[in-house]
């Protein structure tokens, strides 16, 4: 048993309430029927022991997020639950939502709509200050919903308990997470004979250390809570979080490693440890188990097969990890790290496949896979080897570049296959459509290397389904196993991790499935049924217990402050009790709906979603409608869309949104924003192609890069009416710098009749083109993430290019390279180089490593000597502060980088690009696909004509020899009909391929093709050949 401070102290006054149950037993939640994390799975599965315990006491409330749009799958809503009270709270201002929760147990819950306490935030907030000093200053809405949400729900505990019962009941209520500690502090001076229990699942600065790549358990006690609370911008969470703490009758916490963190963070020790626990419910009996192992594990070998293309081992080891997509702290890293561990060891028994079941941003199922479960016996070659579903990003996905670093290339020599599920396993994902429980039964072994898991289901619930695990001491479950169950556990390792010694738990890892590789089905069976047995002590009904204790001591601390209580207060009754017979007034309620344009309907559902809180393009989107009234109702944006006419609204219909290549989310593509928004982008990128091939967003072709600027001035249809910009913060003479990206955000901003711009104090201070900030006519200050550009290995094939393709490289010259696999890789084989220059749209990480090795110094620059040109910046936060405020880089406009007579003033002037295609005349595809646009110009051409100008300059085109694992030629007689020619013949300089340079420079027709027939591949060289001397451009007895 765990248990702090002076739980035994208290035994004299719990002997009279220990064997009492509670007249009523609130547990308010984020995610009671809201399901956002692990506390979603804690707290239902928890349902069915609860309600056995405390039947109707026990009470869920969790927030309306649901409220107006449609039905909630989670609630099912029963009117004739406290119908009477029901009534009452309508009066006292409350909107609830009173019915069951469709989990096992079907509990009693409570929906709070808490949006009509925004308009008094500041005067709770203010009442909250005055008697805890709970600083909400500077919350934003991320902090205020949830509190708002707190506070409502201590508001209807209150009412009910007013309503129902007298201060001589027993009432407990828990808070689950900062989120609900506002609750508890109005109970606290509102109610004192409600007990109150909080419980932290996690710390707020146990989460932002860990979430930011600092090392949490080696540097925790050298950390001051309120420095970090202000670095991550989370002091009102960090304030609600501890003065609940603080506050409540009783603090409990999941496990003893979240237990340190609230004793450093918090300043307060937890009264007592309550794990989370897991329900049976959901465990086929052991009559089903053989067939759903056997249908689980079926699956998985079809779609390894698929995902290949060819037949895998039936008897191979299947293995697996599944969670959020939280890279380090799940331990996804280390997993990947394992299996290349694993991959290069030659003892291996059988082949493995691995599977990493962890949702994130996709673009729709695999369509080769499809084709291939379809019909397995007429197999494509998959052009993803690793994917069932594409990634949106997948050039800069982690888990990608973490599988290619490790040189995993499910080859067939290869003996551990890697697969990628970034999908949910609802049963309906489109490749597997089986739940994850399913699944998770098919397989033989998973592992959660954890380095941040307060507590961790996803072990406990493979050992319920009798799948060996392995995971770590930094999560809290294994070290439940470790100190509760006290024989041999071969069905869950724990092995040791802290800070710094991820290479050994990798090790350990796959030294534990080599072994599994090498094992009989007898052993196996042993371990699939201590698995089963280790997660019997984890059972809610083995667990339980613990939360009763935490609820004995809530009542104990509240039968001592009941003595203190004056007199009349003690004898108050509850409203039933009184038997009133006064004559209410009948209040009918009549709800009075804004009209809406139906194109429009989509801004009242994101009014009433907390993501428009969290998200800063959902709240320039309801400044955008009418700031004045943004500002005039507090910024809520329920109240904003009550007070806009329908002639504004009208007015607001098809907004046009410009922009090129955006990493972020842009929510606003999807389907359901269609004829809210036109689209048009400048260039299609992962997260637009869907979209785009779609037909819900134009591509504006037909222009180069360099003049964007002077297509919005003298373009009346694309000329923007608001410019939304992100700044640094203003230097002594209030102008800013445009951060990272100066391209076309300053034209946008020069052309724009009104400004919209975001001062974002993490971009870095880069000299160039700056922005006066008194010509915003808006401004927002919002310090955001940059976007971080990942890094991978290179593989031989893109070594060879980059090698081909630094050897063009003299010294001296003034590079432009993009951003990718290839240009790092020619990056690096540049450090023998002396005295480079940059002029590149681009600035890029490898860039940053030759100006530290001496290789660029901008000496022999004939423009901007000294300086480094660009127009956007991309990389890592390394790459972000060494630019910062750094004179050898300067930002401009894309008029002035890209202009090729520009760029022809540099000396030498070498622009290395790639492409998708090249035909037999040197002709350059760089942005379609089978006729359909797949990327865009961009700044290709401007660079390759600025080369040609330059005194001594090149223009190279790099590209590899083929695609689709060698089954296509990328080299081609002449362009499908339909793709479209990036860069014309005449303006190529160099073709290089990992078979070589062609020169095309003033070079016949006839050596052209042969030039370039001898750098593609051998297998397609005949064949090329032979279309060149049918197309005539090789005598035909050449």
């Amino acid at each position: 048993m765990y248990l702090r401070g002076s739980f035994n102290t208290r035994k004299s006054n719990m002997d009279n309430n220990k064997l009492k149950n509670p007249a009523y037993l609130f547990e308010v939640s984020w995610e009671v029927c809201n399901k956002v994390g692990g506390i979603h799975t804690v707290i239902s599965t928890k349902a069915l022991n609860m309600e056995k315990e405390y039947s109707s006491s026990h009470i869920l409330i969790g927030p309306d997020v649901w409220r107006y749009t449609e039905q909630n799958p989670e609630f099912i809503d029963d009117p004739r639950l406290f119908r009477s009270w029901r009534q009452r709270a309508a009066q006292e201002g409350l909107r609830i939502k009173v019915g069951r929760w469709n989990v096992a147990g079907k509990p009693i819950v409570i929906l709070v709509d808490f949006s009509t306490f925004i308009t008094q935030k500041d005067e709770i907030f203010a009442s909250f200050w005055e008697k805890y000093k709970l600083d909400s200053i500077s919350g934003q809405w991320d902090y205020i919903e949830p509190a708002l949400f707190g506070y409502a729900a201590g508001k209807v505990i209150e009412s009910f308990v007013r309503f129902n019962s007298s201060i001589r009941q027993r009432i407990i209520a828990q808070f689950h997470e900062w989120m609900t500690g506002a609750g508890l502090l109005y109970l606290k001076s509102a109610m004192p004979q409600v007990g109150c229990v909080f419980t932290t699942h996690a710390t707020v600065l146990g989460r932002c250390v860990a979430g930011n790549n600092l090392p949490l358990y080696s540097e925790m006690k050298n950390y001051v809570p309120e420095e970090l609370a202000r670095r991550f911008n989370v002091i009102s969470k960090q304030s609600l979080e501890k003065t609940a703490a603080h506050q409540a009758d009783c603090f409990t916490t999941v496990s003893e490693i979240t237990a340190t963190e609230c004793a450093h963070f918090l300043d307060k020790e937890v009264d007592l440890v309550t794990p989370n626990g897991f329900e049976n419910v959901f465990t086929p009996s052991e009559a089903e188990w053989e067939g759903k192992r056997k249908a689980g594990r079926e699956k998985f070998l079809q779609v390894a097969q698929a995902i290949l293309g060819r037949p895998v081992a039936e008897d191979a080891l299947i293995l697996g990890i599944s969670g959020r997509y939280e890279f380090k702290n799940k331990g996804i890293d280390v997993f990947i790290d394992a299996m290349g561990q694993l991959n290069r060891n030659n003892g291996l028994g059988k082949e493995v496949l691995a599977f990493i079941l962890v949702p994130a941003g996709h673009a729709g199922a695999n369509k080769e896979l499809l084709h291939n479960l379809e019909l397995p016996y007429q197999a494509v070659t998959s052009t993803d080897l690793y994917l069932t579903h594409y990634l949106n990003d997948s050039a800069n996905d982690p888990v990608m570049n973490r599988i290619r670093a490790q040189k995993l290339r499910n080859s067939e020599e290869d003996k551990v296959k890697i697969f990628f599920v970034p999908s949910y396993l609802n049963g309906d994902d489109g490749v597997f459509n089986m739940p994850y429980y399913d699944l998770l039964v098919g397989m033989d072994l998973t592992a959660f290397p954890s380095y941040y898991e307060p507590w961790g289901y996803t072990p406990l619930e493979s050992l319920a389904f009798k799948v060996p695990t392995i995971t770590t001491t930094l999560a809290g479950f294994g070290l439940w196993v470790k100190e509760h169950y006290n024989m041999n556990h071969p069905g869950i390792e724990v092995i040791h991790r802290e800070d710094g010694d991820a290479s050994n738990v990798a090790t350990a890892i796959a030294e534990w499935v080599k072994n599994y590789t090498q094992v009989g089905e007898t052993e196996m069976q042993k371990d699939r049924d201590n698995a089963k047995d280790v997660s019997r002590i984890a059972l809610w009904d083995n667990l339980i217990n613990y939360y009763k204790q935490a609820y004995t001591i809530a009542l104990n601390q509240v039968s001592v402050r009941l003595k203190d209580l004056p007199a009349n207060m003690n004898e108050s009754v509850s409203y039933i009790e009184k038997q009133l017979t006064v004559n209410n007034p009948s209040w009918v309620s009549v709800m009075i709906h804004r009209s809406i344009p139906e194109k429009l309907i989509a801004l009242e559902e994101l009014s009433k979603n907390l993501w428009w809180a969290w998200n800063e393009g959902a709240r320039e989107l309801f400044r955008m409608i009418d700031v004045d009234k943004w500002r005039a109702c507090g910024h809520n944006p329920i109240m904003l869309l009550d007070s806009i006419s329908l002639a504004r609204y009208k007015e607001l219909e098809n907004v046009i949104i410009i922009h090129g290549m955006s990493p972020g989310p842009n929510e606003y593509l999807e389907e359901k924003y269609e004829g809210h928004f036109h689209h048009i982008s400048l260039f299609i990128g992962p997260k637009s192609r869907p979209a785009y091939h779609a037909g819900r967003v134009d591509y504006l072709g037909g222009t180069n890069f360099h003049n964007w600027p002077d297509m919005f001035a003298k373009n009346p249809d694309l000329n923007p009416h608001w410019a939304f910009i992100q700044v640094t913060p203003p230097n002594e003479d209030g102008m800013c710098s445009f951060g990272n990206t100066c391209c076309f955000t300053e034209p946008a901003a020069r052309t724009a009749d009104r400004i919209i711009a975001q001062v974002n104090p993490d971009l870095p201070f880069v000299e160039g083109r700056m922005f006066e900030l008194a010509k915003a006519d808006y401004i927002v200050e919002q310090t955001a993430p940059l976007y971080i550009i990942g890094r991978a290995e290179p593989n031989e094939k893109i070594q060879k290019i980059a090698d081909y393709c630094a050897s063009l490289v003299e010294d001296g010259a003034t590079i432009q390279l993009g951003i990718g696999m290839l240009p790092d890789a020619i990056a690096r084989n540049l450090m023998d180089k002396k005295d480079l220059g940059v002029h590149s749209e681009t600035l890029t990480e490898a860039m940053m490593e030759l100006v530290k090795a001496g290789v660029i110094t901008n000496k022999r620059k004939t423009l901007n000597p000294g300086i480094c040109i660009g127009a956007q910046a991309a990389g890592s936060e390394e790459f972000y502060k060494f630019i910062d405020h750094n004179p050898m880089f300067q930002m401009q406009p894309v008029d002035y980088v890209n202009d090729p007579y520009v760029i022809g003033q540099n000396y030498k002037q070498t622009s290395i690009n790639g492409c998708l295609e090249v035909d037999l005349q040197g002709q350059v595809n760089s942005e379609t696909v089978n006729g359909r646009q797949y990327s865009g110009i961009g700044g290709q051409l401007d660079h390759v004509r600025g080369a040609q100008i330059s005194e001594g300059g090149k223009s190279i085109i790099a590209l590899n020899s083929t695609a689709k694992n060698d089954t296509i030629s990328k080299i081609v007689p002449y362009f499908q009909p339909g793709n479209i020619t990036t860069v014309p013949r005449y303006d190529v300089d160099y073709i290089v391929t990992e078979y070589g340079i062609a020169p095309l420079r003033y070079k016949t027709v006839r050596q052209r093709a042969e030039n370039l027939i001898a750098i593609a591949h051998p297998k397609f060289r005949d064949e090329l050949l032979a279309k060149a001397k049918e197309m005539g451009l090789i005598p035909l007895k050449g």
